[in-house]
């Protein structure tokens, strides 16, 4: 369960940090998401 946590964990860490790169601009538009 730990290790699974950590994985998963990185996993987010990974898809925030691309979404804040590559989502920046496309994602602008449809901010109700965030919301």
């Amino acid at each position: 369960a730990a290790s699974r946590h950590i994985a998963t964990s990185r996993q987010i860490n990974r898809l925030k940090k691309r979404t804040i790169g590559e989502c920046v601009a496309p994602c602008r538009p449809p901010h109700r998401y965030h919301s």
